[in-house]
Parts: structure tokens; sequence; C-alpha cells
């Protein structure tokens, strides 16, 4: 948060903006010496300082490294491994972890879509799903209808208009998941360019899940929570 890097006199390095899936908003490029959690060693390179209201920041996946980590929403903790002594959770089907742009993506299946697509994950979208309008256009009936409402929706880049409706089937990690509450929008310039990708999945479904990443190996684990 800017109010925060400002209290603990963090340099300026430049202005800048940071890009959120729905808006660009202005900030600034700080120098911070040293980040951690416990004893792990964060990369904190750039470090964006930029109004997060009630937020003290956000630490996004390249930050994490190639360390193995699990994130489990139900006891809200996140864990990260010695990458030496790291062992996948047992009995636990592993599914590939596609990195672009820095980016983790997975694999989902939706209704009528013909074929298999990829999704964004993104802890901190408060969405369930959130689908690129060009995808949508390509393949109207994966939702329940054409549209229901637009609705104003926020995030750290800002806000914009979206339009709420419902996607008629999800399967996500080996579990299936009809008329998900979704959001449609356009891409944001930083997304992956990829016919198959449809967009993101966001808190409301992954809250299903304990979630275990390796990003070194490219590859996650998924187990119901």
């Amino acid at each position: 948060d800017e109010r925060l890097a400002d209290e603990l006199d963090l340099p300026s390095v430049t202005d800048s903006e940071i890009g959120g899936i729905h808006a660009t908003a202005a900030a600034s490029l700080r120098r911070l010496q040293r980040l951690s959690i416990a004893d792990l060693e964060l990369d904190s390179a750039p470090t964006v300082a930029t109004p997060l209201d009630d937020l003290s920041g956000l630490i996004g996946f390249p930050a994490l490294g190639p360390a193995p980590f699990t994130i489990d929403f139900e006891r809200a903790r996140l864990t990260v491994y010695n990458p030496a002594r790291f062992q996948p959770p047992a009995n636990v089907e592993r599914e590939l972890l596609r990195l672009e742009g820095g980016l983790p993506y997975v694999e989902a299946t939706l209704a009528d879509a013909g074929q298999s697509v990829w999704l964004m994950l993104d802890t901190g979208a408060a969405a369930s799903i959130v689908l690129w309008r060009p995808f949508v256009q390509a393949h109207p009936d994966v939702l329940t209808v054409p549209q229901k409402r637009w609705a104003l929706s926020t995030g750290a880049g800002g806000g914009t208009q979206v339009m709420v409706s419902e996607t008629r089937f999800v399967r996500l990690f080996g579990r299936e998941f009809s008329k998900v509450v979704t959001l449609v929008q356009d891409p944001p310039a930083w997304a992956w360019n990829h016919p198959r990708v449809a967009g993101l999945v966001g808190l409301e479904l992954l809250r299903n899940f304990r979630l275990t990443i390796h990003p070194d190996i490219r590859r996650i684990w998924a187990e119901p929570s």
C-alpha cells in the first residue's frame, strides 16, 4: 500500500502503472532491500506502491520463486516448503501448471466449449469465474443466458463495467460445478493471447480446494477442502 511504503521510507525509483484485470492505476516503483516470510527470502523486485484501501500489500505469484507451496483456504494458511525435502500430497493426481508471463494457468472444461480451456489462477479475485468477452462471443453456449445484468467490479488496477451471467458447467481439478456465477469482460492487455485461454478462476471456486503448487516443475495438486 502506498501509505505503508511512505511510512517505511522506501525510496522511489520511478513513476509507473499497475495493471489489474479491469484497468490500470497510477503507481510508483520502490526500492525494497529485503522481503521474507520466516526464513524464506522472497523476490521483492519490482516492488510497486499503489493505494490498496484496507490492505497492507499484495504478494504476487512470482515473488515466491521456484519453491513449492500450499495454499489452504479453509485454514487461511500459506505453507512454503524446502524443495529438497518436498513431498507432494499423497493419493492426489498432479496436473499441469502452465506459466505464461510469470502467471499460472490451469486446464478446465466449460460446457459446450468443445475442448478444454486455460484459466489463470487468481486468488485475489473474489469472483468464481471471469471469462474474456472474445471467448464468450465465440462460445455463447457456455453461459446459461446471453446476459443477466451489468455491474461495477473493482480490483487493484481500478474498476470497470462487467456483464454478470452464469456458466452452465465447469470441470476443474476433477470436480464439476454447475450454474457458476460468472463475470464477462474484455481481456486485460497482459493476458496470455492463446485461442484456448478463456479467462480466470477466482477465489469463490478455488476455496473448494487445498492447492499445492510446484512452480519449478510446472505441477499443481488440488485436494478437496
